[in-house]
C-alpha cells in the first residue's frame, strides 16, 4: 500500500493498493471503495520493467503478498530465533500462512519517478506512507530525479533481531543509511541513534527531508516536542 498527501492540496490523496493487511484481512473491498477520498490504483510501484510490468508474489494470506518473494529459510530462521532466545520469533499465523507462495502473477508497474514527475505534476509529496510488505526501501528508490519531491516518508522496517519473511529485504539499519544517503533525517530526533531498537519483529519510522528539516514542525504536530538539530 503506498498513500500520497499532496503539498498543494492536504484534502486530497493517491493511493497505489496491492494486498491489504493484518491476520484476518484478505483485501476484499473493492478498489473504488476503499476510502471516500481515496483512489485506489492496480499497479506495483517499483522499477518495472520495458513493458511495463514486475513479478507479484502471492501469498496464502494477502497481507503478506509481496513484489518480493519469501524467503526460502523463513521458517528455519524464526525457530533459530526461538530457540536461541536472543532475538525475536513471529506469531505463527505469519509463520503458516506468509512464507507460503501460492503463486506469481505479472502485474502492471510503474514507478515513483512516473507517479509523482507525471501523474502528480512533479508537485512536492507533503507526505507519503509505505507498507509494502518487504519492498518499502525499493519504492522510495524508484523516485528516481524526483527524490527531492517527498517531504515527508513514513516506512514499514525490519528488525535484525528477526527472521526476515522476504528475500532479500533490507533491515532496519540499512534503511537508515540508504535513507540518510538519499538525503533524508529521521523526523523523531529522540529516535537518534536507537530508531532500530523496538521490540517488535517490524516496526514504522518517520523520515524528513533534509531541505525541510527546520520547517516541518509547522506542517505536521506528531512531534510537537521533539527537538531539531
Amino acid at each position: 500500500m503506498l498513500s500520497f498527501e499532496p503539498l498543494l492540496d492536504k484534502y486530497s490523496y493517491l493511493v497505489s493498493f496491492s494486498s491489504g493487511g493484518g491476520a484476518e484481512n484478505n483485501a476484499a473491498v473493492n478498489l473504488g471503495l476503499q476510502h471516500r477520498r481515496g483512489l485506489a490504483l492496480p499497479y506495483a510501484i517499483a522499477e518495472c520493467t520495458a513493458g511495463g510490468t514486475t513479478v507479484f508474489h502471492v501469498t496464502s494470506l494477502d497481507g503478506c503478498s509481496s513484489l518480493r518473494p519469501p524467503s526460502a529459510d523463513f521458517k528455519q530462521q524464526n525457530q533459530q530465533k526461538r530457540n536461541a532466545g536472543t532475538g525475536m520469533s513471529w506469531p505463527s499465523w505469519v509463520v503458516e500462512r506468509c512464507a507460503h507462495l501460492q503463486e506469481e502473477r505479472s502485474v502492471p508497474c510503474v514507478s515513483l519517478a512516473t507517479v509523482v514527475g507525471e501523474w502528480l505534476g512533479g508537485h512536492p509529496i507533503a507526505r507519503m506512507k509505505v507498507d509494502a510488505q518487504g519492498s518499502d526501501l525499493d519504492v522510495i528508490k524508484s523516485a528516481g530525479e524526483f527524490i527531492n519531491r517527498l517531504l515527508f516518508i513514513n516506512l514499514e522496517v525490519h528488525s535484525e533481531l528477526a527472521a526476515p519473511i522476504y528475500h532479500g529485504q533490507a533491515s532496519c539499519d540499512d534503511v537508515l543509511l540508504t535513507m540518510q544517503r538519499m538525503g533524508f533525517l529521521l523526523a523523531d530526533a529522540r529516535k537518534i541513534g536507537s530508531a532500530c531498537n523496538f521490540s517488535t519483529p517490524e516496526s514504522n519510522l518517520d523520515f524528513v527531508r533534509r531541505e525541510v528539516w527546520p520547517l516541518w514542525r509547522s506542517f505536521y504536530k506528531d512531534y510537537a516536542y521533539c527537538n531539531l538539530l
